[in-house]
């Protein structure tokens, strides 16, 4: 379980920094490109973690019931 999750953290943050690397050879501003590179995998990140909770691990659909007593759905929902 963990590291799956680990293996999925460390997919976005290769993605993330080819696209990086992608972003400063097109002439972007490193700081800027390196900034928008980690809101965007913070973002994907956090899209996935929310798809989790709500599809859990057998693929069906939680309830309405079964998300509002989750916390971690709570405070991913309120951050984004």
């Amino acid at each position: 379980m963990v590291k799956s999750r680990a293996k999925a953290l460390g997919n976005i943050a290769l993605k993330s920094g080819a696209d990086f690397v992608g972003d400063v050879l097109a002439g972007r501003n490193v700081k800027e490109a390196a900034k928008a590179q980690t809101v965007e995998a913070a973002n994907v990140a956090k899209r996935k973690a929310i798809n989790k909770l709500r599809w859990g691990s057998d693929g069906e659909r939680k309830t309405c019931k079964a998300l509002k007593k989750c916390k971690a759905f709570k405070k991913c929902k309120a951050n984004s």
